[in-house]
Parts: structure tokens; C-alpha cells; sequence
């Protein structure tokens, strides 16, 4: 598109609206700063400037941010009044002025240096020592940050300091020395992670900065290869099922499988068991092993690799329910009528050995009869029977689920192939089958049925719950929702009284307009997160008063603790059921200990390291597979909008950002309505289509960035 006289007017138009509006601290009203840096109408000079302190947050462009309790919004630093601040820096600063809605500011004192190790690679340089008199060249490294780093400064390193490491490799830095006017910074690798071109650095560069470790200890190995397979003694005491039907459904690439199920019909509903690795048996309070566990929190799953939270003879050996072997396991033994509802349930300490070890894939194909005759053969007739029975179950539980209210947000999830050598060769997006959703139903009612046993014998437990989200975030998604067209009014949602089925009814009307992901984004970023504690207070997008996590102890902490509160009842000869008919739920009445809150906070913590993790992991791989499609178009969804531009999800689930710099390097962002309007007024929001350039691939990071193309009518 040319530029012409109307761009530059548009222009004008924009940067005058937007010039005469004042800075306003949110937290004190009776300060005013106008473009010109006056207070309450005098000049900022000569006048003793009141001192905030914050933290530092650094651009690769020089500049800074700092944000601070005292303002609402991130106050701007030029590149020339930082002090040399680094990002998560501690620092004090004044206020120096505004432009536009925009706080600025200076920095007076760098009050505590982040002291975290910077990740980025090593370039050739050369510096000079002085010798018998004379400048003597020597070998030495410049650092260069990955670049959503928070340095922007050279970092020299000399080969001692490099610790091995060579031109290209991918290391973590320490700084030793911060620059002067006349001199460097001076810093030492503390870790090599291998050349940066291979996306296995990126991944183990990741890793590290997250805090999350590969290897286990020595003691905990030895340990946990300490352990043997209960011998016929312990099995006398245990419900015996290892003449039943029971089977695992799960990944053809999954090797921790930890639970199994079965299902019967009675006269009035279904018997549907849960069978779960009953890895408290072996992972004693208090161990090496069960410190570990603890710190870890959960394990961490990634293309092609998993970092489990037990060591592998446990993981995959002694606790995950392989085929045609006795395993350990904690049965939830739960009846159900025929609508589905939760009649009874009992946990028994149980003993199984597998029928079959179910594979999603071939399940789906079986379920929609588009199995070959091998396929077919290849399970045993009782197994393939209960699954068909299975799947009657499911379907009543779904519809039971969609009545009480509970939401299905569209996913983004995606599987990125590797080929032999690492390297991404494939992305799809997931799209999950009956025999998926069966086991996803399965689980959930044996954790809301193990929810409501521990609440009826007052048992101490680890609940997962959901709160209601804030009425401010549900009035943004309403009115966003209304934007797209959806009518608030006939569905009479109001924001102080949005419930899951409130929730649901917005959903299906997106999805009915082909908006749904951009909604589920929407209502996604509303949603308070879902997290472990210590008493029941519901799970607001499952729409049940009572839920926990007992279903994977082989890979998430919460239901490894669970898991041995249930066992402490029963080592007391106590009988755990619950009955609807019987028993009253109060949580009221569940006692807390300061055990099960420390647990509650080491799972939380694990969860969110992971789910970080795995996240910016997919980032770098998703990165890599498009490095080479540089400078082709694509067809794209807008995802998310800032006041510097927007996101846009192409069909594969690979996310970049529209920078408003390529928009006209002016905008206009209306936070409420979630829209940003460019210099000729064209207007972006969460859910168009829009056509975009793939213009720049960052690999450090795993960061796309498209330019928006427009046709001769735009």
C-alpha cells in the first residue's frame, strides 16, 4: 500500500487525539503530570521529586519499564536514564513526565542486583593483556543474551572464564563485573548447554532457568531400585481382582500408566471401577524419594521427552499397570444410577493384573469401526466388549456433565513430531476421539466421587478446586462477547451472576458462530486458575461442589498425598464409602494440617513451573518447524490484542505477533472492548481471519513475527 497524503493525516489524526491527555497515578489522584512534566501546574524543576521503588524490567531496544505498587501502570525509563538497571533489578526512581496515557521516569539507585544466571550464546572476540610492556592480543568471548533478556550491554568472558565452552554454544552467565563508561562487564559460563543451533539447547536452557532438574540423586535412585514386587503376603489383605476385566487405555507413547479401568452393568446403572498404581505402597512419607516428589511437584511432558517426577523404576517398573502383570492399586469401586449420579463409592486397597494395554488410536478405530482385521484381533473379545459398554456409560456421563453446566473450552493443543535427529518435522492439532473422552469422564467422576468420600469421613485431603471468577472479568467477556454478535440480552447473562451454565451458553453460541477458540481465549484469561488446597471449596468449570486429583499419582504429587491420607484411614480399620442416601457432605467439618498445606503449595508451585516450561519448550520446536517458511503467507485467527499489536494463531497452532509498528507505527488500544485501531482506522479484534506474512523467526526464544497483508480494496 502507498503512502499517501490521507495515511499521514490519519496520522495526525491519531497522535493529536491522544497528545492532549494527562498522566494520572491511579493510587494518587491528586497527582497530575502533564506532557510537559508539570505538577499540580508547576515545573517538575527545581521542586524535590517524590522517590518510588520498583522492579526493573528491561527491552532490547535500551529502554526499560519499571513496575512498582505505586502505579497502577508500568512506568517508562529511556535507554539514557536506566543507571545501567538490569531486568528484576531493585530499583528507585522518580517521576520525570508523560506522553500520551504513558508515565515516565528516571532511575536514582539500583538498590538490589538480580543476581539470576542469563541465558545466550557465545561469539568470538578479542581482547588484549599487557605484557613485558606491550598490548598482547588474547582469545576472550562476547555474550550475547537471548533476546527477551534483560541485558543489552556486551559481556566479555575470557577463555579461563568459558569454562570449555566454544564460539556458538549456548551457555548461562554470570555476571562478575557490571560496565562502566571505560570498561565491559565481565563475565563467567556457569553451565553449557550445546551449540544454539540445535533446538536441544534451547529446551535444556529452558529447563535449568525453570528450575526443573533431569537426573535424579544418587540416594534416590538407589532407593527406589531398593524396591521389589509385594510378595503374596501383601496381597492376602487386598481386594483380589486379577481374575476381572480390567484394561488401561492411553498414548502409544506413554510408559507411566497409572490407571485402569472397568465397567459392569447392573439392574439399576453401572459398577465402574477405577484402578490407580498404588504408589504409596512403595513411596514411603518422608523419603528420599517422596522429598524429591514433593519438590518436583508433577512430572513435565515435551515433544519426544518426559522428565518424570519418580525415578523410572518406579514410573515405568514397579507402579505403572503394564499388561499381564500383578500390580498394586487403590480401587475406587463406584456405583452409578442410571442418569449417571455418584449412588456409593468405596476405596479398597486392591491388587490387578491388566487384560490389555489399551492404545487411544487403535480404540478409536475399533469404536468407528474402521479397524483392519489385524486391529481387531488384537484385543480379546471381554475387553472389547466392555469397552463398547464403556462407551454407554460415558455418553450418560457427558450428558450429565452438560447439565450441571460444565464448559468444554475449544483447545489450541497441538503435537509437534521430532524427526531421528530432534529436529520438528510435523505439527498437528489434537483432536481427541471417543475412547479419549471416555477415559477424560471416567477420571473426573472418580475424583469427584473420592472428593465426596473424604468430606463425608472427614478425612484431611488435597482438594482441586476452582473459584468463581471476578464479576469485572466476566463484564470484559460479556461485552467482548457481544461485540462478535452474541445477544447478551436473550440469553439474559448478566456479569454478577455468570455461572457455568451461563458459561456454557456463551460457548456454544461462539462455536455455532465460528468463533468458538476466540471466545474460549476470552473466557480462558476470565477464569481464576484452578489450583490444590486443603479444603473444598468446588471447581467452578466442572460445576461440582465437590473434586480432587486422585487418579495420577505416578506424575502429579497432589494425588500421591491423597493417596496416603485414604491408606491412613483404612491402616485404622476404617471402611471408606460414601452414600448418597446416608451421608451428609459438609466441608465445614475436614480438618487441615499444616502437612497437607505445605503439600497443597509444593504441587501448586510444580504445576505452574511445568505447564511454563512445556509452554515456551513447544515455543522453541514450533519455532524451529517454521524457521524455513520465512517470507510465506498464511491464512490466521486474531488471538489476543495488546496496545502493541496483536497475535495471530495460524492453523497449526503456531502463534506470532502484528507489531503496530508494522500498522502504521501508531494505534489506538480500547482495553475494554479488546480492539486496536490502526492509523487508517481499521479495526482488530479476538476472532478475525486475517491474512500475515511470516516475516522474522526468532529460535532464542521461540518468537514469530508477521506482518498483516491487505488487498487493493483495503
Amino acid at each position: 500500500m502507498k503512502k499517501s497524503k490521507g495515511r499521514k493525516d490519519a496520522k495526525k489524526r491519531l497522535q493529536k487525539k491522544y497528545s492532549k491527555k494527562s498522566i494520572i497515578s491511579k493510587k494518587d489522584k491528586n497527582r497530575t503530570l502533564s506532557r510537559a512534566g508539570h505538577k499540580n501546574g508547576r515545573s517538575l524543576r527545581g521542586v524535590k521529586r517524590e522517590e518510588y521503588i520498583g522492579v526493573f524490567m528491561t527491552t532490547s531496544r535500551g529502554f526499560g519499564f519499571v513496575r512498582s505498587e505505586s502505579f497502577e501502570d508500568d512506568v517508562f525509563i529511556p535507554g539514557s536514564r536506566t543507571m545501567g538497571a538490569l531486568g528484576g533489578d531493585e530499583v528507585r526512581f522518580v517521576l520525570t513526565g508523560g506522553r500520551d496515557e504513558r508515565l515516565d521516569g528516571e532511575v536514582t539507585e539500583i538498590m538490589r542486583r538480580n543476581d539470576e544466571l542469563i541465558i545466550g550464546r557465545l561469539c568470538d572476540a578479542q581482547t588484549y593483556v599487557r605484557r613485558n610492556g606491550r598490548r598482547t592480543p588474547v582469545r576472550a568471548f562476547d555474550f550475547v543474551p537471548d533476546s527477551n533478556k534483560r541485558i543489552n550491554f556486551t559481556v566479555r568472558i575470557s577463555q579461563g572464564a568459558a569454562r570449555g565452552a566454544e564460539v556458538g554454544d549456548r551457555v548461562a552467565v554470570k555476571i562478575l563485573e557490571y560496565p562502566t563508561r571505560t570498561s565491559f562487564a565481565v563475565g563467567r559460563v556457569e553451565r553449557i548447554f550445546g551449540d544454539a543451533e540445535d533446538p536441544s539447547s534451547a529446551v535444556s536452557a529452558i529447563l535449568f532457568s525453570s528450575g526443573i532438574t533431569t537426573e535424579f540423586d544418587k540416594d534416590v535412585i538407589a532407593e527406589a531400585a531398593a524396591l521389589s514386587s509385594p510378595g503374596e503376603k501383601e496381597i492376602m489383605h487386598r481386594l483380589d481382582l486379577r481374575d476381572e476385566i480390567v484394561f488401561t487405555i492411553d498414548s502409544e507413547y506413554a510408559k507411566d500408566l497409572d490407571d485402569a479401568i472397568s465397567v459392569k452393568r447392573i439392574e439399576d446403572g453401572w459398577m465402574l471401577g477405577v484402578h490407580i498404581a498404588d504408589v504409596s505402597h512403595y513411596v514411603k512419607s518422608q523419603s528420599a524419594t517422596d522429598r524429591e516428589a514433593m519438590r518436583r511437584g508433577t512430572s513435565v511432558y515435551y515433544p519426544g521427552s518426559v522428565i518424570p517426577m519418580l525415578p523410572e523404576a518406579l514410573s515405568n517398573g514397579l507402579c505403572s499397570l503394564n499388561a499381564d502383570s500383578e500390580k498394586l492399586t487403590l480401587s475406587a469401586i463406584i456405583r452409578l444410577d442410571k442418569g449417571g449420579e455418584i449412588v456409593s463409592c468405596e476405596v479398597r486397597e486392591s491388587v490387578i493384573a491388566s487384560s490389555a494395554r489399551g492404545v487411544y488410536k487403535e480404540f478409536n478405530a475399533i469404536l468407528d469401526k474402521s479397524a483392519d482385521s489385524a486391529l481387531k484381533k488384537k484385543y480379546p473379545k471381554p475387553v472389547i466388549d466392555m469397552l463398547k459398554e464403556s462407551v454407554k456409560l460415558y455418553k450418560v456421563l457427558k450428558r450429565r456433565a452438560d447439565k450441571r453446566g460444565c464448559f468444554e473450552l475449544e483447545s489450541g493443543e497441538a503435537v509437534i513430531m521430532l524427526d531421528e535427529l530432534g529436529y520438528p518435522c510435523g505439527i498437528e492439532r489434537v483432536e481427541r476421539g471417543e475412547s479419549e473422552r471416555l477415559i477424560e469422564q471416567f477420571m473426573l467422576c472418580a475424583n469427584e466421587a473420592v472428593a465426596r468420600l473424604t468430606c463425608a469421613r472427614a478425612i484431611s485431603g488435597v482438594y482441586r478446586i476452582h473459584e468463581k471468577p471476578d464479576s469485572e472479568k466476566c463484564a470484559v467477556l460479556l461485552q467482548y462477547a457481544e461485540n462478535l454478535g452474541i445477544d447478551i440480552k436473550k440469553l439474559r447473562l448478566r456479569a454478577d451472576r455468570l455461572g457455568p451454565k451461563e458459561m456454557q451458553k456463551i460457548l456454544a453460541c461462539a462455536k455455532e458462530a465460528g468463533v468458538g477458540r476466540a471466545v474460549s481465549e476470552v473466557l480462558l484469561r476470565s477464569m481464576m486458575k484452578a489450583r490444590y488446597a486443603p479444603s473444598a471449596v468446588g471447581h467452578y468449570g466442572l460445576a461440582l461442589e465437590f473434586y480432587s486429583h486422585f487418579t495420577s499419582p505416578i506424575r502429579r504429587y497432589a494425588d500421591l498425598v491423597l493417596h496416603r491420607q485414604l491408606k491412613r484411614a483404612l491402616a485404622k480399620g476404617e471402611k471408606l464409602c460414601y452414600n448418597r442416601d446416608k451421608d451428609t457432605l459438609d466441608a465445614s467439618v475436614c480438618p487441615v494440617s499444616d502437612r497437607i498445606s505445605e503439600a497443597c503449595e509444593a504441587a501448586n508451585e510444580g504445576e505452574l513451573r511445568a505447564m511454563s516450561a512445556e509452554r515456551a519448550i513447544d515455543d522453541i520446536y514450533k519455532a524451529y518447524y517454521m524457521k524455513d517458511r520465512e517470507g510465506e503467507e498464511f491464512d490466521a485467527i486474531i488471538v489476543s490484542v495488546t496496545s502493541f499489536g496483536f497475535f495471530a494463531e495460524l492453523d497449526n497452532t503456531c502463534e506470532g505477533l502484528v507489531p503496530v509498528s508494522s500498522l502504521g507505527g501508531v494505534g489506538s488500544y480500547d482495553e475494554t472492548h479488546m480492539r486496536l485501531t490502526d492509523v487508517y482506522g481499521r479495526e482488530f479484534t479476538v476472532g478475525m481471519r486475517v491474512r500475515v506474512c511470516l516475516e522474522d523467526v526468532d529460535l532464542s526464544v521461540g518468537k514469530l513475527t508477521f506482518s498483516l497483508l491487505v488487498s487493493d480494496e483495503d
